[in-house]
C-alpha cells in the first residue's frame, strides 16, 4: 500500500514539473511575441513613432498651405486697398517698365468711361492731374476729364476720351458760331449737311461703299467698341514720320514746309504733312498689329468730333470747336509746340487740317479733312474740307486712333 502511494507522488511531482516546463516555454513564446509586437520593426513602439512622424509632416504641410494661402490673400488685400505689389502682380500683368502685357484696367475692374481700359503693349503716363492714381484703383473722374494718357514702348502717346453717354455722346456733330452743338449725327449713314450747298454732306462711309476714299476700318465696330468700353484713344499729337513707315504721336523735330508729295518727310520725327488721305489711313492701321491689344485707324468723324465735345466738356473752353488757326499760331511748327493744347491733345484747331473716313459728297471730293490750320483764316476746329484723292500739301496732316 505504501509502495503504491510512493509511486503515485513520484508519478505526480514528474507531471507536475514537465507541466511547470511547458508552461515557462509557453511564457517565454509569449513574451517573446509581445515584446516583438512592442519594440520591433513592426511593433507598437515603431508604429507609434511613424504615426507621429506622419502627424507631423501632415501639420507642417498644412501649415505651409495656410502660410501660403495667408500670403495670398494680403498680397490681394495690399493690391486693392492701396498697398504695394510687385508688377507681375498687378492687374493687366505689367512687365518690368509697366507695361501690360494683357488688356486690363488699372484695378482689374469692370471698364467703362472713367475706369478705361489699357490695351496690352501700352502703359498709363501720369501727366499733372490727369493721374492713374497708385495702380491699384480706378482713376478719379478729374484725372480721367484732364485726359489720361497711355504710352508705348517707343514713347507714343493717346489720350482717353470718355464718352459715357450723357455728358459726352458719341456723334457727328455741326456747332453754332458760339460753339454750342447745333447738329448731332448719330448713324454713319445720316447726312451732315456741310454748308457748302443744298445738295452736298457728309457721311461716315460702310465698309461696303464704293467712293475712292478710304473708309474707316469698320465703323460699326469702333462704334460698338466705344459703347462696351466707355470710350477711345486719340493720338495726342499730329503724325511724324517714322522711318518704319509707321507714324509716331509724340511731338516733331522737324518741319517740311514745301507743298507736294514729292517733299513728302523723309526723316525720322518730321511732321508727316503732304500725303494723301489713302495713304495717311493705311499707315495708321499698320501702326501696330495683332500683339497689341487696340485697334488702329485713322481717325474718324465721331472720334474728332466727339473729341470736340470732350474738350469742350471738361476743357472750360466751351468754343473750342470754333478755335481759328492763325489766332493760335501763323506758322507751321513742330506739332505740341504751340499753345494749341486741350485735355493733353495738341493741334486740332491749328498747325494743319487733317485727313479723316468722312465722306463728302459734292463735286469736289469725296475726301474730308477737318479742323483749322496755320493761315487757314476762314477755318476753325470742326470746320469739314472737301478735298479730292489726290489733294497732298504741307497743311494737311493727320492722327491715328485707337479702340479696344
Amino acid at each position: 500500500m505504501r509502495e503504491k502511494q510512493s509511486k503515485l507522488v513520484r508519478t505526480n511531482a514528474g507531471i507536475t514539473l514537465i507541466a511547470l516546463v511547458i508552461t515557462v516555454i509557453v511564457m517565454l513564446i509569449l513574451a517573446g511575441v509581445a515584446i516583438n509586437l512592442t519594440i520591433g520593426d513592426n511593433g507598437i513602439f515603431k508604429k507609434s513613432q511613424e504615426g507621429a512622424q506622419i502627424y507631423k509632416n501632415s501639420a507642417n504641410n498644412e501649415a505651409t498651405s495656410l502660410n501660403s494661402v495667408d500670403k495670398k490673400m494680403g498680397d490681394l488685400i495690399n493690391q486693392y486697398q492701396g498697398g504695394s505689389t510687385t508688377p507681375s502682380e498687378k492687374p493687366g500683368k505689367p512687365n518690368g517698365d509697366g507695361i501690360y502685357t494683357e488688356n486690363s484696367t488699372i484695378n482689374s475692374g469692370t471698364p467703362d468711361a472713367f475706369n478705361p481700359e489699357i490695351p496690352k503693349g501700352f502703359k498709363p503716363k501720369d501727366e499733372g492731374t490727369a493721374d492713374w492714381g497708385d495702380g491699384t484703383t480706378p482713376p478719379t473722374e478729374e484725372a480721367v476729364k484732364a485726359g489720361l494718357i497711355i504710352e508705348d514702348t517707343e514713347g507714343n502717346q493717346f489720350v482717353w476720351i470718355a464718352v459715357d453717354g450723357t455728358e459726352v455722346v458719341l456723334g457727328r456733330y455741326v456747332f453754332t458760331a458760339t460753339g454750342e452743338i447745333d447738329t448731332i449725327r448719330l448713324e454713319p449713314t445720316d447726312q451732315l449737311s456741310t454748308g457748302n450747298g443744298d445738295t452736298d454732306y457728309q457721311i461716315e462711309g460702310l465698309k461696303e461703299d464704293t467712293t475712292p476714299n478710304v473708309h474707316a476700318k469698320d465703323i460699326e465696330e469702333f462704334r460698338r467698341s466705344v459703347t462696351e468700353y466707355g470710350g477711345y484713344y486719340i493720338a495726342r499729337y499730329e503724325a511724324s514720320y517714322g522711318t518704319d513707315r509707321k507714324p509716331n504721336s509724340k511731338q516733331s523735330t522737324g518741319v517740311v514746309h514745301q507743298d507736294g508729295v514729292a517733299y513728302a518727310p523723309t526723316t525720322e520725327g518730321y511732321l508727316w504733312n503732304n500725303i494723301v488721305q489713302a495713304d495717311a489711313a493705311n499707315v495708321c492701321r499698320n501702326m501696330y498689329d495683332s500683339s497689341y491689344g487696340a485697334t488702329g485707324d485713322l481717325v474718324n468723324s465721331y472720334a474728332w468730333d466727339t473729341a470736340i465735345v470732350f474738350i469742350q466738356k471738361y476743357s472750360g473752353d466751351s468754343d473750342y470747336s470754333m478755335q481759328n488757326g492763325p489766332s493760335i499760331k501763323a506758322t507751321l511748327t513742330n506739332t505740341g509746340s504751340n499753345e494749341d493744347e486741350r485735355c493733353h491733345i495738341y493741334d486740332m484747331a491749328g498747325n494743319c487740317t487733317e485727313w479723316t473716313t468722312e465722306t463728302y459728297s459734292g463735286s469736289v471730293g469725296p475726301c474730308t479733312n477737318r479742323g483749322s490750320y496755320y493761315d487757314g483764316t476762314g477755318s476753325f476746329t470742326s470746320y469739314r474740307y472737301r478735298n479730292s484723292i489726290t489733294q497732298a500739301f504741307r497743311g494737311i496732316s493727320f492722327r491715328p486712333i485707337l479702340y479696344l
